[in-house]
């Protein structure tokens, strides 16, 4: 479809919008289209901010603040009315756009105080070239809120928000909005409206479909009178996991799976998803969970591409194995001690921006950092006490979690020093900090954990008819001790993984629980579709010669594949072969005629920094662990080229894929510490489908 395709008012999807405009990935209010040089906004009445239609005027609500995202469509509507850009507008609701047609920016936008989240939004003036599409009449605001009507199913925290799930999607309140939202409040009059019909409206964010800040109960609409949209992706509801019977013994089954690198693991995982779920089975009945977030994102988008008659926001639990403790009831009242609590109680933790996926700001999080939070989450991860793991804490020290903080903590606070060395020292701190938990009604991570072991916790609630287990070898002591009890309660379950990639171990993953666990039946899977013929060959002359044998064969369709160490070049006629640094692997990346997608991978976050840094200099676009570092007129990033830590790359893959070792700390990380070493070794280099580029 062409731009004079489009109609006033007439009806669109997203995807067609997308396409027609060339817009790279979503349209979340404002989409910028430097192909044909326009701009598209899209705003939704009675819902985010306050859009309304003023004298035949649209007054179009944008925040002043957020993230880069945000900035650009602000600046791309600012420059709209000094450069005559061409603005084309949709109105949103139950998921449709309807266009409006081109509309003009008339002079600069007016500062307006939101009074639901205490900022400043800019309000534009917009103007319709065709006047048709001006409103007859403007309903009441207050009534007209049908795009907001829903029935809430459940609702549960996280680490970033308060959530609930909706016949119509999820809904998600920011924790940190608790300086003019009352949190508590909001979640126990949620938690009351369970199995109602309610109007949930946005205050501020994306757009509808995303923040809410209120919620009321839907006095008009009878429940029993409201039967699901046929076409609806959202299953009804199910009995309460708290009504359910325990599953026959002889019904139960365990099952682990063995995947070598590249063999299929997530595929073999979502076949089986899918399978049950031709069988009739519920998505609520299904749990994936993991060990990160990272390997739990896979599976939603697998949802997607393979499972396009369900949304991946039906699939409830598939999420970290932290996470799900939450969404079973863990709290039990207690607030989730999130970065402010952290900065009240210690104001010299350090608080590091995490991209969960690729690219999505949504996703953005943040994740506190300290090494007393370090040692204890170590010791709990394994069950020993901080006496027992304080050395090993010692070992793992990065810029943002040393020993150096534990006395900095003290001074900065101003806290009484006692007389004493590093570990009573930290002791203390940890003494202070849970302290600071209890008086506050606060939990961590650690204590959600704890309290699914609690025995007079409603087991029931933890009985699904799949669970799956993936990344089993990276999970924790304490963490297998959580999954064991789901297991007990679940009719059939899986453990996949591979305890030659368990490079987690040091910071408390336990690949022998893994190996360990109980099993009916036990599959390995035996070809990799992902490595070239020199790759599998390299990998089993090197680290996997040195870990536990794994006999898998290749693909037929496996690339010869090449490892490239060096480069070859002529000097006064004769060829010179010189050792690949990372100036030459720049320009490599830098030439456009080598085909693929590329991963670069280095074993600290300190050498990913530092090639990003350099790649910004030669002009190359990128994504830098998950966020996208974009040239000046770049809105996108242009390019697939990943730049990020071996840690993070378990379960990633790209045709050419490059390790780079530059200092004392990727040295020791990658050749030096013993069995750690090889695992992460035997990770980094088999992430490649053609090319291998090792510098250093």
């Amino acid at each position: 479809m062409n731009i004079q395709d489009l109609t006033i008012n007439g009806v669109y999807d997203k995807t067609s919008i997308l396409d027609t405009f060339s817009i790279n990935g979503d349209l979340y209010g404002v989409g910028i289209s430097p192909k044909t040089n326009s701009v598209v906004a899209v705003y939704a009445l009675n819902s985010s901010y306050n859009n309304r239609w003023e004298d035949g005027i649209l007054k179009y609500i944008r925040n002043i603040q957020g993230n880069d995202y945000l900035h650009e469509q602000n600046v791309a509507l600012l420059n709209a009315a000094s450069n005559q850009t061409t603005i084309h507008v949709f109105e949103k609701s139950f998921g449709e756009y309807t266009y409006k047609g081109i509309f003009i920016s008339n002079g600069d936008p007016v500062i307006e105080k939101d009074q639901f989240n205490n900022s400043e939004t800019y309000c534009f003036s917009l103007e319709p070239v065709s006047k048709e599409v001006i409103p007859k009449a403007i309903k009441n605001p207050q009534i007209d809120n049908t795009d907001d009507k829903m029935k809430l199913l459940s609702v549960y925290r996280t680490d970033r928000d308060l959530v609930i799930s909706t016949s119509k999607g999820e809904r998600y309140c920011r924790l940190s909005n608790a300086k003019f939202l009352n949190i508590d409040e909001l979640e126990k009059k949620c938690d009351q409206l369970i199995g109602s019909n309610v109007i949930s409206t946005a205050k501020w964010g994306y757009g509808d479909h995303y923040f809410f800040g209120e919620i009321e109960e839907d006095t008009e609409i009878n429940i029993s009178s409201n039967p699901p949209n046929e076409n609806s992706t959202t299953r009804p509801q199910e009995v309460p996991k708290s009504n359910q019977q325990p599953f026959p013994y002889d019904e139960r089954i365990v099952r682990r799976i063995i995947g070598p690198p590249g063999t299929g693991k997530t595929t073999t995982l979502m076949n089986l998803v899918n399978d049950r779920l031709n069988e009739g089975l519920k998505p609520s009945e299904i749990a994936f969970v993991s060990f990160s977030n990272e390997a739990a994102n896979v599976a939603k988008s697998r949802i997607e591409k393979d499972l396009p008659e369900y949304n991946k926001r039906d699939f409830t639990h598939f999420r970290t194995l932290h996470s799900l403790s939450v969404v079973l009831g863990c709290s039990g009242g207690k607030k989730f001690m999130d970065s402010k609590h952290m900065k009240n109680f210690d104001r010299t933790i350090e608080t590091k921006e995490v991209w969960r996926e690729m690219d999505v700001a949504e996703t953005v999080t943040w994740r506190d950092e300290h090494f007393c939070l370090t040692l204890k989450s170590l010791a709990n991860s394994r069950k020993l006490s901080i006496d027992e793991v304080f050395a090993d804490a010692c070992e793992i020290e990065t810029e943002t979690s040393n020993q150096a903080q534990i006395s900095r903590s003290f001074e900065f606070n101003n806290w009484q020093i006692p007389p004493s060395n590093p570990l009573e020292l930290a002791k203390e701190w940890l003494r202070l900090y849970e302290e600071y938990k209890n008086i506050n009604n606060l939990m961590d991570f650690d204590d959600m954990i704890a309290a699914m072991m609690n025995p007079n916790f409603d087991k029931s609630k933890m009985r699904f008819k799949l669970f799956i287990v993936d990344e089993a070898q990276d999970n924790s002591d304490a963490l297998w001790d959580f999954a064991k009890l789901v297991i007990a309660e679940s009719r059939e379950s899986i453990v996949a993984g591979d305890d030659n990639q368990a490079i987690m171990e040091q910071f408390g993953a336990s690949p022998k629980a893994f190996l360990d666990l109980d099993v009916d039946e036990e599959e390995s899977l035996e070809t990799s579709y992902r490595l070239p013929i020199s790759g599998k060959e390299a990998l089993d002359e090197g680290p996997g010669a040195r870990l536990a044998p794994r006999e898998f064969k290749l693909a037929t369709f496996a690339k010869k594949g090449s490892i490239i160490t060096s480069l070859i070049t002529m000097f006064d006629g004769k060829e010179r072969a010189s050792s690949l640094n990372l100036h030459s692997l720049t320009k490599t990346v830098e030439n456009l005629s080598i085909d693929g997608n590329w991963l670069i991978m280095a074993p600290t976050n300190r050498s990913v920094d530092h090639i990003s840094s350099i790649f910004q200099k030669y002009k190359i676009s990128h994504f830098r662990k998950n966020e996208p570092i974009t040239l000046k007129n770049e809105t996108k990033v242009s390019r697939n080229i990943r730049v990020q830590t071996i840690h993070t790359s378990k379960g990633a893959e790209a045709e050419n894929v490059a390790i780079v070792l530059m200092s004392k700390g990727d040295n020791l990380m990658y050749y030096r510490n013993g069995i750690h070493s090889d695992r992460l070794a035997y990770v980094a280099e088999s992430r490649h489908s053609n090319r291998l580029y090792r510098v250093g």
